[in-house]
């Protein structure tokens, strides 16, 4: 290996002597990874090194033009990396691939995206703002906020994200940090700091902490002017630096140093952070021992600029320490001025050397195995996470902040009248809509100020019980008192005279709080940071009694002390709170034993009501000899679930739009059947397995020789038009044979009743029925008509083609058929032999992507607002469907409880109208509309061999179950 290793840092060596190749070109082997920045460096010339120390603005946003002469500049220059402000994905990801391109080196790509992409780009979620972070202060899920923030960079091209933003707000003023800050406790900032910092890097995009030392306590933003920090050592050290150096602590590889003037720390005239030889090297580097990257803040801000000269600028920054000049004033200009100040010795070139290879080893770690052209197609439904959708959900509404609940008003009466005022340009519905459901309330709403709906409010006030305001479309900054009118102001004064409760709803900034002097006089104050659906959502629910409050003011304001917060807890949660800690407790114990009882490797666990998730846990590993564990992304091939999360769906869509009666007979759309004893059979009757077919049939035995070895005239090793079917690793099946499968169906004798069977056969035939009629595969019509426009990005079939072979949990070790691990492709050898597609199984997903498809059924159809099936023909195929009383516990397509003495799918507690499936590898998804409870469990119990059937003998999966009922009686 070491030979080897030698080897290509031999050719990488020689290709970089002859010049530079794009990144299209390239190909980075395990053993050269660790030395290429140190071959890039050998080659280049010092134009070349200090074209390696800047980061230039990018947009995707104005037009082609641009375009064009920034490739020109890059092209020209070669400069180290853009950062991209505002534009959209699909352009950027455009204008990235071309850049790329352009670039010798490959370009390191960053964002200001602190709160997501959706700070600079549309069509893109957001996340929280900082501030709101703080108040929700749950680390677990700020983690995964930033592993998810990472999954969306990299689908971007993008490899740096300048955040986390660990500046200490503790000045109600400051115009630019504000609420881009997790508060003002420098503990809880590094706290929330490291676990977003973390989930970034952890997967692979390099995180940046801004802006050293610390441009919390100012009231000049530094876009403009020069702020100045005045306060000694000591307090610097336990507030401001404190983060910092809590974030070096634990990794962070990249600081942005900021445009501030701190006399404590360096007294000479226009002593600069950024250029600070006192700041950036002594205190930064060696005595808080940072050896990362550190970048300038923008050089184009006023509060830099406004001091130095272009290229003096650059050529200070380099000399106090910085390594990467962000967004410089001009690159000839600061390149030349950069050349002469090494010529005068202000600079070394030993400086230089190192700088350039911290931005080649920075490289080498974060953007080389992640350059590659960008998938343009569906870039936009990749970014757009259903599972960031979820974590953005969760942390709002752990970011609500009860600051004051007197005679606990709160949860409102719903025997009261009540009066809800709204002031909000938007005229926006969803609090509305929530209170409209759950209250007896008036609703008054005014898009200027609720001062012009005095009148019309004077009218009804008499008659109400209590009175709720809510402000919106405030702004965040202190600029003209957060954005609240004078008249608004006047209006709330007033209001709270009136001798009726009134609740001060406010979606925006907690500093508002401080404009309102007489807020003490409010009966109770909720605050929501953001004027988004999601938090009005999550205020109307708690203010209801259906959902809890738990934030904490992460600010101090004038009335109210920082980690104010009164807990306000739902009846339901009280409840969840007590009973379910001990079934999931239980619940782990049942995973645990199956697990130390190889029953499985591992496994994916998901407990749902009502559109909240109760429990999520994923257990064990990928198998019994890989010490991969499973977690979220792990997916799974869940064979018969295939038939429910599939192709029962197809037919139900086809049945809606009147393209399939599910009472005919099966020879209408297959006419091949005609003549045969197949064509007296009705779509029914093979979606209840009640058509006589036989339950299998071992199709691959037919390719086997007498002395069971694979038939060469039907099997190939390697891929050509006639061996098409891929059917496992380096083995191809005979294209035709698809064919022969399905004779061997038509032509197989049936059952001399048609009492019920469990058979896959009826499902094969489905299958085809659903490309009869539509003219499209099975996997095409469901990609385009579920799985693409819910967003499900693990739930396909033949996923090798679009999930790494690493996050799939493998199954059986075949040693009758294909003679491997089978891994990534289909178990069931019958689907394998059709190409991986089939009506009865082949189908890969997450616990997490098919809750989505559960919650959709549970949903009448409906899911994040768009109608997938009609809820009647929903209510039709999960109702038991008999056939003269001897189909005891099937539905259409769907498994139901027995309603006999006969064995039971599910657990005892499913009630009558729950409907589900299980599989044979290992997996089972159960839905109860009387309970909305969703309970879904993925294994790979068939790895190493499908004999393997303690998974139902220990019965661990109705065992779950059963608890799962627990959890929500």
């Amino acid at each position: 290996m070491k030979k080897i290793g030698i080897i290509v840092l031999f050719f990488i060596t020689v290709i970089f002597s002859f010049g530079f190749v794009g990144y299209n070109n390239n190909i980075y082997t395990e053993e050269s990874k660790q030395s290429w920045a140190d071959s890039v460096f050998l080659t280049l010339t010092l134009d070349q090194k200090i074209a390696q120390l800047m980061m230039v603005r990018a947009h995707s946003n104005k037009g082609e033009s641009y375009n064009q002469e920034l490739i020109k500049y890059v092209e020209t220059y070669q400069i180290g990396g853009v950062c991209f402000f505002q534009g959209g994905p699909c352009r950027q990801a455009a204008l990235t691939n071309r850049l790329q391109a352009a670039s010798k080196i490959p370009l390191m790509v960053g964002i200001d995206g602190e709160w997501g992409l959706a700070m600079r780009l549309d069509s893109v979620m957001l996340y929280p703002r900082q501030m709101a972070l703080g108040a929700a202060n749950d680390t677990a899920l700020i983690y995964r906020m930033g592993k998810l923030m990472a999954k969306q960079c990299k689908r971007l091209g993008i490899h740096l994200n300048f955040a986390p933003c660990v500046d200490v707000n503790n000045n109600s003023g400051n115009p630019v940090i504000n609420s881009r800050s997790f508060g003002a406790d420098p503990v809880k900032v590094a706290q929330c700091g490291i676990a977003y910092m973390k989930g970034m890097q952890d997967n692979g995009v390099l995180a940046c902490a801004k802006h050293f030392p610390g441009h919390g306590d100012t009231k000049v933003d530094s876009h403009r002017k020069t702020p100045i920090i005045n306060h000694n050592t000591q307090r610097l050290e336990e507030v401001e630096l404190y983060p910092f150096q809590q974030l070096i602590n634990h990794g962070v590889d990249a600081v942005m140093v900021g445009h501030l003037l701190v006399p404590a720390l360096d007294s000479a005239t226009n002593a600069i952070a950024t250029c600070s030889k006192l700041i950036s090297k002594q205190l930064l580097q060696e005595h808080m021992g940072f050896h990362g990257l550190i970048f300038t803040d923008g050089l184009e801000m006023g509060g830099i600029a406004s001091l130095y000269k272009a290229g003096e600028i650059e050529v200070q920054c380099l000399i106090a320490g910085s390594d990467v000049l962000l967004l410089p004033s001009n690159f000839e200009t600061v390149a030349l001025a950069v050349k002469q100040a090494i010529l005068d010795g202000r600079i070394s070139m030993d400086e230089i050397n190192k700088k350039c290879m911290k931005v080649l080893k920075m490289k080498e770690k974060y953007v080389i195995s992640h350059v590659h052209e960008i998938n343009i197609n569906n870039i936009v439904q990749d970014i757009n996470l259903h599972q960031a959708e979820i974590v953005y959900r969760e942390l709002t509404q752990k970011s609500i902040t009860l600051l004051v609940n007197k005679d606990n008003i709160l949860p409102l009466s719903h025997q009261k009248q009540g009066l809800y005022l709204r002031e909000d340009k938007n005229s926006g519905k969803t609090l509305g809509d929530i209170l409209d459901k759950h209250l007896k309330i008036t609703t008054i709403t005014a898009e200027k100020t609720l001062f012009e709906q005095k009148s019309a409010i004077n009218t009804v006030i008499d008659s109400v019980d209590y009175i709720l305001v809510s402000l919106h479309n405030l702004s965040q900054y202190p600029q003209k008192r957060y954005g609240i009118e004078e008249q608004t102001i006047a209006f709330l004064d007033s209001l709270t005279l009136c001798n009726k409760p009134v609740v001060l709803l406010l979606f925006s900034n907690p500093y508002v709080i401080n404009e309102l002097p007489f807020a003490d006089r409010f009966s109770a104050i909720v605050v929501a940071y953001h004027p988004v659906g999601i938090a009005e959502q999550s205020v109307g629910e708690a203010i209801c009694g259906r959902k809890s409050i738990r934030g904490h003011l992460p600010v101090n304001l004038n009335q109210f002390l920082i980690d104010t917060g009164e807990e306000l807890i739902c009846t339901s949660d009280q409840k969840e709170e007590k009973v379910n800690f001990f079934y999931k407790r239980k619940i782990d114990e049942i995973v645990q034993s199956g697990i130390e009882a190889k029953a499985m490797p591992g496994c994916q666990l998901l407990i749902a009501k009502k559109n909240k998730i109760l429990y999520k846990r994923s257990y064990g590993s990928m198998s019994y000899l890989d010490a991969e564990k499973v977690n979220d992304s792990t997916v799974y091939d869940i064979a018969s679930l295939t038939k429910v999360m599939a192709t029962t769906l197809a037919i139900m869509k086809l049945y809606d739009d009147k393209k399939i009666d599910i009472k005919a007979k099966i020879v209408k759309y297959l006419p091949i059947l005609k003549g045969s004893n197949k064509e007296n059979i009705t779509v029914y009757q093979l979606l209840t397995h009640t058509a006589g077919l036989q339950a299998w049939i071992p199709f691959y035995k037919r390719t086997l020789d007498k002395n069971n070895l694979l038939r060469t005239d039907l099997w190939e090793k390697t891929y050509n038009p006639q061996y098409a079917l891929h059917v496992a690793k380096n083995l191809y099946l005979k294209t035709d044979y698809h064919d022969t499968i399905y004779k061997t169906i038509i032509d197989s004798k049936l059952k001399d009743n048609t009492n019920y069977l469990y058979s896959d056969l009826g499902f094969y035939l489905l299958a085809e029925i659903v490309k009869s009629v539509t003219g499209k595969n099975l996997d095409v019509y469901l990609a385009e008509n579920f799985y693409q426009p819910m967003e499900l990005r693990n739930t396909c079939y033949n996923p090798l083609s679009k999930i790494p072979l690493e996050r799939i949990a493998p199954t059986e070790l075949d040693t009758i058929l294909r003679k491997q691990l089978i891994h990534g492709y289909v178990h069931d050898q019958g689907a394998a032999m059709l190409g991986g597609v089939s009506g009865h199984a082949g189908l890969f997903s997450t616990a997490s992507d098919l809750y989505a498809i559960a919650q959709m059924l549970l949903n009448k159809g409906v899911y994040h607002g768009k109608r997938y099936i009609n809820a009647s023909t929903i209510d039709f195929f999960t109702s038991y469907y008999f056939d003269n009383g001897n189909n005891c516990r099937r539905a259409l397509g769907f498994d139901k409880p027995s309603r006999t003495k006969g064995a039971s799918p599910c657990c005892n507690a499913a009630t009558p109208l729950s409907f589900g499936h299980s599989g044979f590898t290992g997996t089972f998804i159960w839905i109860d509309p009387r309970y909305d409870l969703i309970y879904i469990f993925l294994s790979n119990r068939v790895n190493p061999s499908a004999d393997n059937n303690k998974l139902t003998t220990m019965s661990i999966r109705s065992h779950i179950h059963t608890f799962a009922y627990k959890m929500v009686e």
